[in-house]
């Protein structure tokens, strides 16, 4: 499916003044005039001086560093630079993500409770950003929400509040080539996208894709519009599709037509191994571990892509959502499935000293979950916590029987049909 096919259908903690921002009519970015897409050589308007007449030079388009929007949102325009901490890695030989005009840009918006983050959430994000290169999908966004949370079995003794997660996330090894992870309180994003989209507008064109996991789009229902985005992926990466038959193919989603092939246009994936670049080879290693310095393994990593890629499928809404499309990537022969619950009571059940070995394998950053835990329990038993009636206040807003995003269901509880939606 051809990107016109598709259009019809920190670790920083800072104090932020919305209404500042929201007031603040100077927001400042850097842009660059380049010439036609299409050719190499430079604009040029000079005829020469014997025979050949003017030429009209080709219509010229902007390109910028999405990270300046960002940060130009994000931070109050009082906030000192040399305190600011980078959107984005921009360093030599790093993914740069740039707005660019004459189409779409597009950004993932994976939002999610992620108490704590591991290799599903991880793997998820990955997987649909190297899946959607040829859709022009050029970063993602991840939004934990929540700030703490313990209506979910076995939190209490394993929380982690929102500035927590937040790190979990980032890592502490700097800012990511192509990931952000949005930090404000819960209700600070309807801020930030405000103003994000308001700037948008005025120079580029740019729409978010919500990413979700087969809780949320499934045969017998899909949510409509989650977080104002028109347009959805999902993967079974991190879990099981119930769309997904025993012999691959696809059953079809409720108010949408059936699932078609999308039409990837020429050049838009690397025609052999050694053509990957090192954000891909980064993304990829995350669902199939491996020394990267040998051959072989590059080439597993790259015949499981192009196997995933191949896998790709998308499908427009029926009547009922008309202006919607959903894509699903496939997880291929190396799923990266951990249950949430599961992480909990694993962290729940462990003495400190034995922690690492036991969660290595499947949190991000289990380094820094040790020593949150141990911060934890050093500071005694949870016996209350003030707090939770906002979480349970978010789960309360949801369909019945719906987890917020990036969370596993019940086990007990149904998935929503599409008439609760």
């Amino acid at each position: 499916m051809a990107e016109n096919e598709l259009e019809g259908f920190p670790a920083l903690s800072i104090s932020v003044n919305e209404k500042e921002l929201l007031e603040s009519k100077e927001i400042l970015v850097t842009v660059q005039s380049i010439g036609s897409e299409d050719s190499d050589q430079p604009v040029t308007t000079e005829a020469s001086p014997e025979t050949s007449p003017p030429r009209t030079p080709p219509p010229t388009r902007m390109v910028a560093d999405l990270a300046e929007y960002i940060e130009a949102c994000y931070y109050p325009k009082d906030f000192p630079p040399e305190k600011r901490t980078p959107i984005f890695n921009n360093g030599e030989g790093h993914y740069r993500p740039q707005l660019r005009q004459g189409r779409v840009n597009r950004i993932l918006l994976y939002p999610g409770i992620f108490s704590p983050p591991h290799l599903s959430h991880q793997a998820m994000v990955n997987c649909a950003f190297a899946g959607c290169q040829d859709l022009n999908v050029i970063a993602a966004i991840v939004i934990p929400i929540g700030n703490r949370i313990t209506w979910r079995e076995f939190s209490r003794s394993a929380t982690f509040d929102n500035a927590q997660r937040v790190r979990l996330w980032r890592g502490d090894d700097g800012p990511h080539d192509w990931l952000w992870i949005f930090d404000w309180c819960p209700d600070g994003w309807d801020t930030f996208c405000y103003m994000f989209k308001k700037k948008m507008t005025m120079d580029f064109d740019v729409e978010f894709l919500y990413l979700g996991g087969p809780d949320h789009i499934g045969k017998d229902y899909v949510t409509d519009c989650p977080w104002d985005s028109t347009n959805l992926i999902v993967s079974d990466i991190g879990r099981e599709a119930d769309f997904v038959k025993e012999d691959g193919t696809l059953h079809d989603l409720v108010n949408y037509e059936s699932w078609q092939t999308p039409d990837i246009p020429e050049g838009t994936y690397p025609k052999k191994a050694e053509e990957m670049p090192p954000w891909l080879i980064d993304s990829l290693a995350v669902i199939m571990p491996g020394d990267r310095s040998d051959p072989e393994y590059i080439e597993k990593l790259y015949q499981g892509y192009m196997s995933r890629i191949s896998g790709t499928r998308s499908c427009k809404g029926g009547p009922k959502r008309k202006y919607s499309w959903v894509r699903f990537i496939l997880a291929g022969e190396n799923p990266k499935r951990v249950s949430a619950t599961d992480v909990r009571r694993t962290i729940s059940e462990t003495p400190t000293e034995e922690l690492l070995e036991k969660i290595k394998d499947i949190v991000m950053n289990p380094e820094a979950v040790v020593e949150m835990m141990d911060k934890l329990r050093k500071s005694g038993p949870l016996s209350s916590d003030p707090e939770s009636s906002d979480e349970e206040e978010l789960d309360e807003e949801k369909p019945d029987g719906e987890k917020p995003d990036g969370e596993e269901p019940d086990e007990e509880e149904s998935a929503p049909t599409d008439a609760s939606l």
